[in-house]
């Protein structure tokens, strides 16, 4: 194609127009085996979206905060990730003198045991307490021991979100040290 044929078609063709309100994407973040498309909205405010949910999602977040901080976001804000934070730190220790039915664990120095009662019911013993019975609602009984024992944690306290979220953060930000970020052109 001539030189003065393509400049003819470069020129000719529609400006790309875009609604002020909507967050214009200018990247890619893939985390695992997710990929979110990051925008950037009205005074550098930073938005995302999942490709399979759609809508944009506010990160409270700017290109100044870093890409692992925005990843960590994300994360945090696309899964459950107190259960997921749980579930890659919770470790079951072996208990010499406790009955056969009970568990101990240990989730970053916090040793706690569990002792099953019933169907939905557990018996629970954090540092400097006595037992406690704790009843899990909808507790499946096909779920793993330690699926069952994070979700008799969850019950038992339940401002461990709360409590827990510095943690849970930290840990997302290093996952997040793993992202792809990858511009839109």
């Amino acid at each position: 194609m001539p030189h003065a044929m393509q400049a003819d078609l470069v020129t000719t063709a529609p400006p790309v127009t875009h609604d002020a309100a909507m967050p214009v994407p200018f990247a890619l973040l893939r985390l695992g085996n997710a990929t979110y498309t990051v925008g950037e909205g009205p005074r550098g405010r930073l938005f995302f979206m999942n490709d399979d949910a759609g809508g944009w999602d506010d990160l409270n977040r700017t290109l100044e905060d870093g890409w692992q901080e925005i990843g960590a976001r994300i994360l945090v804000s696309t899964r459950d990730a107190l259960h997921d934070f749980l579930h890659t730190h919770m470790i079951r220790l072996a208990t010499e003198n406790a009955s056969a039915d009970d568990t101990r664990y240990d989730i970053g120095g916090f040793v706690w045991d569990l002792r099953p009662v019933s169907a939905d019911t557990v018996a629970v013993r954090f540092p400097l307490h006595d037992w406690r019975q704790v009843t899990v609602p909808g507790l499946d009984p096909k779920a793993t021991p330690r699926e069952r024992a994070i979700a008799v944690f969850l019950a038992a306290r339940p401002d461990l979100g709360r409590t827990m979220a510095g943690n849970v953060h930290a840990w997302a930000k290093r996952l997040a040290a793993g992202a792809l970020v990858t511009p839109i052109m």
